[in-house]
């Protein structure tokens, strides 16, 4: 654990049902550290019985506490957390009504008790927008607030691992493979990779941190590797792609520690899904 979540005894996580939000908690949890973590139920019923059945898996650790999603603001307002994390939901567009609420209160609770925040981004999406950092800082100038607590915007490109969201083209090639999915990924539609990383490589980013890192105020978290790119996609069997490297000054660059064998994480993955598929994804 670093020293700067050695200094943390109670953590919240707006969007714990996320991807990177459910596994950062599983981490924590497993540190010993108290975490509230607050869900917005999806309303896709499969992605919904993905949800319950994260929440039943850190539910079985004492240190996790749920907080009630029409209830978490008026809780959370109460008490004094170390550290926040807020982590984007199902990708949505910055402009997204109930996305800009959430992140509003968040700062709010935030600016309150001086708590840090760690706000969590995806560069993905339908139609993956280079300029979402703008959409971003847009959205800070609109809020007309002068921050005055530490805090950090992590922008992530693809990341796959187990638990892979439904309806991301992961899940959907991977779900091909089972021979559950009905339907097949359209052939015509250009998938745009930023770059591809392991769920394993951006926690520990993500919780083994110090303080320096929320000097950056902002960071991009890469591979810094072409060759894993096409290994990637060669796996999933997809060869018609469109490549757009993260291009940003090196200040703000982060590459993380990578795991020993990509080939063996991508099988892991597969081999998740086809033991899980029929429960989790059916």
């Amino acid at each position: 654990m670093s020293t700067a979540l050695k200094q943390c005894k109670h953590i919240l996580i707006v969007g714990v049902h996320q991807f990177e939000g459910f596994h950062i908690c599983s981490k924590l949890v497993e540190e010993g550290l108290l975490v509230d973590g607050v869900v917005i139920v999806p309303k896709n019923p499969l992605q919904k019985k993905i949800c319950e059945e994260e929440m039943m898996w850190l539910g079985r650790n004492a240190h996790f506490h749920l907080l009630e999603e029409d209830s978490w603001i008026e809780d959370a307002s109460k008490k004094q957390y170390d550290l926040i994390y807020y982590c984007q939901t199902d990708h949505q567009p910055i402009d997204d009504e109930a996305e800009k609420h959430r992140l509003e209160k968040t700062v709010e609770i935030a600016s309150l008790k001086q708590t840090p925040i760690i706000f969590i981004f995806s560069l993905e999406g339908e139609n993956p927008l280079e300029n979402r950092d703008e959409e971003i800082d847009s959205w800070m100038q609109q809020i007309g607030q002068k921050w005055t607590f530490p805090y950090l915007f992590v922008y992530l490109p693809t990341v796959f691992g187990p638990w892979q969201p439904l309806g991301h083209w992961i899940s959907n090639s991977l779900l091909e493979c089972t021979g559950i999915s009905r339907s097949k990924t359209n052939a015509n539609e250009k998938i745009v990779i930023r770059d591809i990383l392991h769920i394993d490589e951006i926690v520990p980013v993500l919780t083994e941190f110090d303080e320096d890192l929320f000097a950056k105020k902002t960071i991009y978290l890469i591979s810094d590797d072409k060759e894993r790119i096409k290994k990637v996609m060669s796996f999933f069997d997809i060869f018609h792609y469109i490549y757009k490297p993260i291009s940003k000054s090196e200040h703000h660059l982060v590459v993380p520690k990578t795991v020993e064998n990509i080939e063996k994480s991508l099988q892991e993955l597969k081999d998740f899904f086809l033991q899980n598929t029929r429960r989790l994804y059916t």
